[in-house]
């Protein structure tokens, strides 16, 4: 809830109104394309912020993919994000903790949609590694 004050009656006296303000929530359905290169997949813990126009999602664990074994080489997972609907989606930050032997990630892309069927894509083709590629 939102508490506000307004002036209220000819006094001019303040008075302590609260109003509830719902945030709008949206479902996203979030899938990652690891790469199809040797060495792409990874055993880390990986997380994804989103960002849109009216806001971002913060910094979520992509925990529950349909894929039993999750983030394996050439493989899409695909997870289920609710948040506070975050308008037009304009970029992605994704990160993988490197704990876990085999942490780097190559990831291909990453495609967002909402549940109106906004479709969002973000390619990536970049490594999660401090072995290889840019070793960020």
């Amino acid at each position: 809830a939102v508490v506000s004050t307004q002036s209220t009656g000819a006094e001019g006296k303040e008075e302590e109104v609260e109003q509830t303000t719902k945030l709008s929530t949206e479902q996203y359905t979030v899938k990652v394309l690891t790469g199809d290169k040797f060495g792409a997949g990874t055993n880390a813990n990986c997380y994804i912020s989103i960002y849109g126009t009216l806001g971002d999602s913060g910094e979520r664990k992509l925990t529950k993919s349909e894929n039993r074994d999750k983030f394996r080489r050439g493989q899409t997972d695909t997870f289920v994000l609710d948040c506070v609907e975050l308008g037009d989606l304009y970029k992605v930050v994704l990160r993988e903790d490197d704990s876990n032997v085999g942490a780097d990630w190559f990831v291909a892309s990453v495609t967002i949609t909402d549940s109106k069927s906004n479709e969002a894509v973000f390619p990536c083709e970049q490594w999660f590694s401090k072995s290889k590629g840019d070793k960020q």
